[in-house]
């Protein structure tokens, strides 16, 4: 059997990992490298994990595929010094669970499953047309053959634009609504010790922030903040200029003056948190050879989009 899967973020990765096996797998991704969400950006001297944070393992099944990664390093388990801010406070806490990150950097997860497998970068797939074990992927690069199952792990949004319109799922994937959120992500010139590593934000427009260089597998020498704005307010000014604010914000809340500010940088993540999850953990139409994976299925983020792709693979 012939599949194609359509993005390679950790849901595409974790599916081309154990599909690859017995199947004839190829993953397609619009970018240029493999992560989707757990994205890290580079610059030339640095890096930075600027998508997804960290993640959780509390699904049996996905604990028994992060085992070995865990074993190898390249999950590794991250306890920073967290704290919680709250009008204008912030006190020390501890998360109740074991708290993940993959090594030496978040995207690294993802390319390590998709070590062996054949993926075509740079490879933007406009729609799906045919039928029934001749399924052909639309794009304005290349013709890539025709397939028997094309599994779509797009966010739901824009899987829905471009899965056939007779796709017998695609009403269930219209219902599923998403946000958004603004990160930015700092190098600075030195290192600050601003009495913690992780922070989750409370009633304000910043959500979290981290010192990135706090994870295990990250260079100590180049110091990274990264901070993300809560949906409804990443909403309201997607479209803007938000560095100034930024700027002002990162010195009133955590005390990091503009002049120890080395670089900043922004990414306006589209889809970031559901906000209407679909009613399945995955959808497979078997006579179609269509299927959808997701964190927008029940479950949501890193951990979500996992348990999806698994219960897809129980379906295959």
């Amino acid at each position: 059997m012939r599949i194609a899967i359509i993005g390679a973020g950790i849901a595409g990765a974790c599916l081309a990992s154990r599909l690859k096996h017995k199947y004839k797998v190829k993953v397609f991704e619009k970018s240029r490298g493999a992560g989707g969400r757990m994205a890290t950006r580079r610059t030339d001297d640095w890096k930075v994990d600027h998508g997804a944070q960290f993640f959780t393992i509390r699904d049996e099944l996905f604990a028994q595929l992060a085992e070995p990664l865990i074993r190898d390093g390249v999950i590794r388990n991250w306890r920073p010094r967290l704290a919680i801010f709250e009008n204008d406070n912030w006190v020390l806490d501890e998360w109740n669970d074991e708290h993940y990150v993959a090594s030496p950097s978040m995207n690294s997860l993802c390319k390590h499953l998709l070590e062996s497998v054949e993926v075509h970068y740079l490879a933007k797939i406009d729609s799906i047309r045919g039928h029934h074990e001749h399924w052909e992927l639309v794009s304005d690069q290349k013709d890539y053959g025709f397939f028997d199952l094309v599994i779509n792990t797009l966010p739901a949004p824009q899987a829905v634009k471009i899965l056939p319109n007779d796709c017998s799922f695609i009403n269930d994937l219209s219902r599923v609504e998403m946000q958004p959120c603004l990160a930015f992500f700092v190098r600075l010139k030195e290192d600050v010790d601003l009495g913690w590593d992780a922070a989750i934000v409370k009633n304000h427009a910043v959500s979290w922030m981290a010192m990135n260089h706090s994870k295990p597998g990250r260079s100590q020498h180049i110091p990274a903040f990264v901070m993300h704005l809560e949906s409804s307010f990443s909403a309201d000014n997607f479209d803007r200029d938000m560095k100034p604010w930024c700027i002002e914000t990162m010195a009133s809340l955590c005390k990091i003056h503009p002049s120890q500010v080395s670089e900043l940088h922004a990414h306006r993540w589209r889809y970031a948190k559901t906000s209407i999850a679909a009613q399945q953990l995955s959808y497979y139409d078997q006579k179609m050879g269509l299927a959808a994976v997701g964190d927008w299925c029940p479950g949501e983020r890193v951990e979500g989009a996992v348990v999806s792709a698994l219960d897809l693979l129980r379906k295959i």
